[in-house]
């Protein structure tokens, strides 16, 4: 339990994915795949880092919710291709994490961590349909 995160879930959407690779091209660096930052949900269909002002997702039956609790900090974790183990530019994408952070805090954030408020035993499915609360 030493390596364990503090929440057991990881939400990041792929807007937010797809904007920060941009940033990436932009200032030639190469893109990433999710799998770099590990996320247990990932959803779509939302603007770019709506999982930031987001309290409560829940799936439109309402047969589960997910309180949205707090940002992901980012550790070197993001920088190693999970396929093959290499690293081809240590510093990214923490160092653009870094530098479009809008939390006070310093450091590069990445995804929200969740807690499952209700819906115990429910399963979370490809495909279902989200409602976000602010």
């Amino acid at each position: 339990t030493a390596l364990a995160d503090a929440y057991p879930y990881l939400v990041i959407s792929e807007s937010s994915l797809k904007k920060v690779n941009e940033l990436l091209k932009d200032s030639d660096n190469e893109t990433l795949p999710m799998n770099r930052f590990r996320p247990n949900i990932v959803i779509k269909g939302v603007p770019e880092f709506s999982e930031y002002n987001t309290n409560d997702l829940q799936n439109t039956n309402r047969d589960y919710i997910l309180g949205l609790r707090k940002t992901c900090q980012r550790c070197k974790i993001t920088t190693i291709d999970q396929a093959n183990g290499e690293i081809r530019n240590p510093k990214q994408p923490l160092k653009l994490l870094s530098a479009i952070n809008p939390f006070p805090e310093a450091g590069g954030y990445f995804g929200q961590y969740a807690v499952l408020i209700s819906g115990e035993n429910r399963t979370i499915k490809i495909g279902d349909e989200l409602i976000y609360s602010t």
